[in-house]
């Protein structure tokens, strides 16, 4: 059966519009241009195809408006499903682009043993027992 009343989400560029001030001013961007430049993570910058993110869920009574949205792409959307509040906001301020190469890494299996010894290897610094 279909949804009588399907939901109405903004469009990339009105999330964009609401948001690239915040943006700027957490330093995700360097300028509005940016922002609307291409399809980037709100939270770590990866050039990607995004998806429209909650930030307060709406089981928990969160809306479909600009406001309540996030452009994310997935890892960071899966990174950030459990988060709402303060936490939220702080993981939000704090996520890189090195956060996201992290998740996918040990995502496929890597281990800490193995990135230490890649880093080593590839940076000349000898690996500590």
């Amino acid at each position: 059966m279909l949804n009588p009343s399907p939901r109405r989400m903004p469009s990339k560029d009105k999330i964009r519009q609401y948001w690239w001030k915040c943006l700027v001013e957490l330093e995700k961007f360097i300028c509005e241009d940016e922002v609307f430049e291409d399809d980037y993570c709100f939270a770590c910058g990866f050039e990607a195809v995004t998806e429209r993110s909650h930030i307060l869920a709406r089981c928990e009574g969160g809306s479909d408006e600009a406001s309540n949205l996030h452009l994310l792409c997935s890892h960071c959307h899966k990174a950030s499903e459990l988060l709402s509040g303060e936490r939220y906001w702080h993981w939000f301020e704090k996520r890189s682009i090195v956060d996201v190469a992290v998740q996918v890494y040990f995502s496929n299996g890597g281990t800490w043993e193995d990135l230490l010894a890649r880093y080593c290897s590839v940076s000349g610094t000898p690996e500590t027992p």
